[in-house]
């Protein structure tokens, strides 16, 4: 942890005082301010968010349950007068200069990142956000939302990701598998004996169960090697790390929730939203899913262009959706523009 971030804990909204909105959407409003002195940023989910929302959310009848927390970063639930389901709530404090841009309501531009533009500004871009990973780092190392841990295994692990309200099902299997490790080792046998000799509508009913319950699952597998921090970093020496990752998380999947490879998006993210490697689990039928073309690349993919030619994200010339405020924007439009100008076909 760094020397700016605060081990922070509120138990009422009104803790946050209100300076004002961010950005707005269906269900979420984004808002700066401060707690205890400090800038901060918190991020409201719920079903509809007005700007006339905002004064009145940071109250003390809106009491907070605490979920997590992690270097800067924190999240609660809690429920807001006259909304009809909880709302989870994430707070970011102390926040800096790129949390408010990125939470900020910004026109969204794209633009095609040559491996000459990756090289020249992205690149060193990275190496400079790279001292924001503290975060990352403390979830490998079991500092932080080791309770929250899904699957450990060599490469990587698996965690519930920030934007699912995880049914307490999910944890409470985690925690009870730690426990008693024998036992439930013969309870799964048991039950997969027993899943073996029941009927096939029985089965189908038990899976489109299993999708109702996880229709909104989405985890974050991250990778425990630190020298990825995205696609442009892969190539064929990464296959079998890849095709790992694939085998076992659909595995998980099956094991933990029911839920077969049809059932599943697997892909990364690029530009990615902190720069070290991590794949994004989700229901192909959660919504507010983030899988814009341009920006996510399946899993899939990636390793068919890798297999095909080893050298792929080095040399390809990647789409990037970003906001006009994005920390990179700026910096790739300039590049752009001081390139000659190429004569017409």
């Amino acid at each position: 942890m760094s020397e700016t971030d605060v081990e922070m804990s509120v138990s009422s909204l009104d803790a946050f005082v209100f300076e004002r909105v961010l950005s707005t959407g269906e269900r979420r409003l984004c808002c700066l301010g401060s707690i205890q002195g400090k800038p901060a940023i918190a991020i409201l989910e719920k079903t509809l968010f007005s700007k006339q929302d905002a004064p009145a959310v940071f109250s003390s009848e809106h009491k907070l349950t605490r979920l997590q927390d992690n270097a800067a970063y924190s999240q609660y639930s809690t429920f807001l007068s006259g909304a009809p389901s909880l709302v989870k709530v994430d707070l970011i404090c102390p926040c800096q200069q790129f949390h408010i841009a990125k939470y900020s309501s910004s026109p969204a531009m794209c633009i095609a990142e040559t491996p000459q533009m990756y090289a020249a500004v992205t690149k060193p871009h990275i190496a400079s956000a790279m001292a924001d990973l503290d975060w990352v780092y403390n979830i490998l190392e079991f500092q932080k939302e080791k309770e929250r841990l899904l699957l450990d295994d060599e490469d990587f692990g698996i965690w519930p990701d920030t934007k699912w309200l995880v049914p307490k099902l999910v944890t409470n299997q985690t925690n009870e598998a730690k426990q008693k490790p024998d036992q439930d080792k013969v309870q799964q046998e048991k039950a997969q004996q027993h899943e073996e000799k029941q009927q096939p509508e029985q089965q189908q009913q038990q899976q489109e169960n299993a999708v109702s319950l996880y229709k909104d699952m989405y985890c974050l597998l991250i990778v425990k090697r630190r020298d990825l921090s995205s696609i442009r970093d892969l190539n064929h020496t990464h296959l079998p790390l890849l095709h790992s990752i694939k085998h076992k998380v659909l595995t998980f999947a099956r094991e933990r929730f029911g839920l077969a490879a049809h059932q599943l998006r697997l892909f990364f993210h690029y530009l990615p939203s902190f720069y070290h490697l991590h794949l994004h689990i989700t229901n192909v039928n959660r919504e507010q899913v983030d899988v814009q073309l341009g920006r996510s690349h399946s899993l899939d993919d990636i390793i068919d262009n890798i297999t095909i030619k080893s050298d792929y994200y080095q040399c390809k010339t990647l789409h990037v959706k970003c906001s006009a405020n994005h920390p990179l924007a700026a910096s790739l439009l300039q590049f752009i523009a001081r390139q000659p100008a190429k004569p017409a076909p």
